[in-house]
Parts: structure tokens; sequence; C-alpha cells
């Protein structure tokens, strides 16, 4: 779609943003710690137990960037961009958010897959909460390489702090990220008008 709809110049520098790792290893932390506290808090509200060392989440992540990272150029590398040409960042977070929770669906027919034991509402409601925070990276960064980095750490993390999925946990979750969320929000408007006068 990307190669389709874009000149060139535009389809190049799409893919250098795909695979480009310089970023400040602020913004390394920054991921990292958000991934961490989205699967790390629940575990202080009962919705969540630390069933493995963590060690096991580093030993996933080159697995988890083929198994799930890469959807991001999907996601936030055309499905985000393209809607935040007609809607507001939230707006948009909400659109992507329940398109990703419908993506996954066909998961909980599959024999064997972990999905078959979640509640669909939760997955959904944890969903929406990454994918506020997804909306922080990629509005503060522009990179989709940190965006598959976050998604993949999403995956390798949810092995550690093996989840229970109730409705009352994904719903704190969404609540912490929209915080989050409402705070960037605030924060880049407030930066924008000063840079307006």
């Amino acid at each position: 779609m990307k190669k389709k709809y874009s000149t060139k110049e535009e389809f190049k520098s799409f893919i250098h943003n795909v695979k480009n790792p310089k970023h400040p290893i602020s913004w390394y932390i920054c991921v990292i710690g958000l991934a961490f506290a989205a699967f790390f808090l629940p575990t202080l509200w009962g919705g969540a137990t630390i069933k493995n060392p963590m060690y096991l989440a580093l030993l996933e992540l080159p697995i988890m960037i083929i198994g799930g990272g890469v959807e991001e150029i999907g996601w936030r590398g055309f499905l985000q961009p393209s809607l935040q040409k007609r809607w507001s960042p939230f707006t948009t977070t909400m659109i992507v958010g329940v398109i990703l929770a419908v993506w996954h669906l066909p998961l909980w027919f599959v024999v064997g897959s972990n999905q078959m034991n979640m509640n669909f509402l939760w997955f959904s409601l944890i969903t929406l909460a990454l994918s506020f925070l997804l909306t922080i990276i990629y509005q503060s960064t522009k990179s989709i390489f940190l965006c598959i980095i976050f998604h993949a750490l999403t995956n390798s993390f949810w092995d550690v702090f093996v989840p229970i999925t109730n409705v009352s946990s994904g719903f704190f979750t969404l609540l912490f990220a929209l915080l989050l969320f409402t705070l960037f929000e605030v924060y880049r408007k407030s930066n924008f008008q000063k840079r307006m006068v």
C-alpha cells in the first residue's frame, strides 16, 4: 500500500524508518519502561502473576520482533499516519486499537493458541491501552522501528508477567495508558503553542 500510494523517495524514506535503529538512548529506556510498566503494574492489582525470570523476555525479544513486532509496519507505519490526516490522535488510536483487537479475533478459534484461554474483552482493553502507549512513542519519534521494539517487548513480557485475564485488570491498565496519553497530549499542545508565539 505504501509503495503504491507514495513517491519513490517517500517509499525509500519509509523503508529506512522501519529499519533505522539510530535513536537517542533515552528513547530506548522510555520504550522499555513503558512496556515493562504495562505488564508489571497489573501484578499490583491482581491482574498478573510473575511466573518466569526476567531474562526470558530478553531471550524471546528477537523472536517476538518477527512474531508480532513487524505488525507495526502496518499499524503505525501506514494506518495511523493515514487516519491522523483526518482525525485526532485520540480518535485515531481508538480506531487502530479496535481494528488490532478484531485482527486477532480468529486466534480464539485456533486450537492450542494462547488466546483460547483469554477473555476477549480483557484482550481488547489491553490492546487499546498498548495502542495509546504506542501513539505516545510514534507521535514523539515518528519511528516505526521503536514501535516494532515496543510491540516485541510487550509480547516478551507477556511470558514473564502472565496475565489473569479479568476485565477489571484490563480496565485499570487502560486507565494507566490513558493518563499517560493525556499528560503527553497536554505537554505536546503546550509546546506547540509556545512555538507559535
